[in-house]
């Protein structure tokens, strides 16, 4: 790949994070795509200057993750890296191992670092809406869990706009940290995003 292509960075949000306007996403790495060409593409993207990176702990059940943490320990660009990851699909046998409770959220964000051998993760993500917790729990445990420094932003994905706006008002009424973005599925067989999320999305600035 030539190192002449250049990749501008955008805002995330309202919040002063950039990110590259191309994000590389890693839900295959570790089961269709070999670690071998998953680590070639990870140092071709930074190369070239998509430094957005997406992933979640239920790919591959974490082999995605430890990939990546593989390559950071490989290539040593992780602070190069905007990296985001997400959390809620099952990942084990127990009640407890899924979902968006404290229990589950912290569990799963120290095993994510692990895995991703990083000590902090850039924008973590909610990948589920969870009926089954009260959204204040979870909102305030994100919002510990920035204080703490082990991730820097949180969102959500696949919510519908009266999810993420119960989101934002549950942090926001509290003086808590409050999301920057919801990851939404936009293809020409999904196209919810139009009807259901724009107009909230517009109005959030996410």
């Amino acid at each position: 790949m030539s190192n002449e292509v250049s990749i501008p960075s955008v805002p995330t949000g309202r919040s002063g994070l950039k990110v590259s306007n191309l994000c590389l996403g890693a839900m295959n790495f570790g089961e269709s795509t070999s670690e071998e060409d998953s680590l070639k593409i990870l140092n071709e993207a930074h190369a070239v200057g998509v430094s957005f990176w997406d992933t979640a702990n239920v790919y591959g059940k974490g082999r995605s993750e430890e990939i990546i943490g593989a390559a950071f320990e490989k290539f040593g660009f992780r602070d190069a890296v905007v990296l985001a990851t997400k959390a809620h699909g099952v990942m084990g046998d127990g009640a407890n191992d899924r979902g968006l409770s404290r229990r589950h959220l912290r569990h799963a964000v120290e095993a994510s670092l692990r895995r991703l051998r990083t000590d902090y993760i850039d924008l973590f993500q909610l990948h589920r809406y969870d009926p089954s917790t009260p959204f204040e729990e979870t909102a305030q445990t994100l919002d510990t869990l920035v204080r703490e420094g082990k991730i820097r932003y949180w969102g959500t994905s696949t919510f519908a706009s009266w999810q993420m706006a119960e989101a934002a008002w549950q942090a926001r009424s509290r003086h808590w940290v409050e999301p920057i973005s919801d990851q939404s599925p936009y293809n020409i067989l999904d196209r919810r995003i139009e009807n259901d999320r724009a107009g909230f999305l517009r109005k959030e600035g996410w």
